[in-house]
């Protein structure tokens, strides 16, 4: 009179087939490898930007924001920005108004040509090359200053680059390891 009830099995109790729970689990495994690599994005750049700092302490950096803010200033002194790169890298997409200065020759030529009281800004892919050549036009006495995070940090937060006077999209992103600092579907090479 008192015995266990049982009920039968109904579907929704049932174990899900092999095949469903191995799909679950690569669900998950992918779910946490795509965070793993978002998380651990960030860091990426805190310490490059952190390594550059510290290997041209001299040099000041200015944001990609500030940046922005000098060039949309129709009140502010004129800026001329100098693009390190080089000229394949350029020829994809560049900041708006650069010039090609992959050395200190072309970038002394090109800030010799702007009128005085030009703010200087010079910017690579990451920061590296332009701070190197940052700190050298600081040592023959150029107030010149550093993009920190250079074009891949500018157009990775949306702002323009340009292939001559055309908008474009993309930019070159140097090599595999370098460019997986810039958003996948940024990357773009010479035609």
């Amino acid at each position: 009179m008192f015995g266990k009830v049982s009920h039968p099995k109904t579907r929704a109790h049932r174990e899900p087939p092999p095949w469903v729970r191995r799909c679950i689990k690569l669900a998950v495994g992918l779910l946490f490898l795509s965070h793993y690599s978002i998380v651990h994005a960030g860091p990426e750049w805190h310490q490059i930007k952190q390594k550059i700092r510290s290997q041209y302490p001299t040099v000041p950096h200015l944001s990609t924001s500030t940046l922005d803010d000098l060039l949309n200033n129709p009140d502010g002194n004129s800026v001329l920005l100098l693009d390190a790169r080089e000229p394949k890298e350029y020829e994809v997409s560049h900041l708006p108004g650069a010039k090609l200065a992959p050395s200190e020759k072309l970038a002394l030529n090109e800030i010799a040509k702007a009128p005085a009281g030009t703010s200087v800004v010079v910017y690579c892919s990451v920061g590296y090359r332009s701070a190197r050549l940052a700190a050298r036009l600081r040592a023959r006495g150029y107030e010149v200053s550093n993009l920190e995070g250079s074009i891949f940090e500018w157009v990775n937060s949306g702002r323009p680059v340009y292939r001559g006077e055309r908008r474009v999209s993309g930019v070159h992103p140097y090599d595999k390891n370098w460019g997986q600092l810039l958003d996948r579907d940024k990357w773009a090479f010479p035609n």
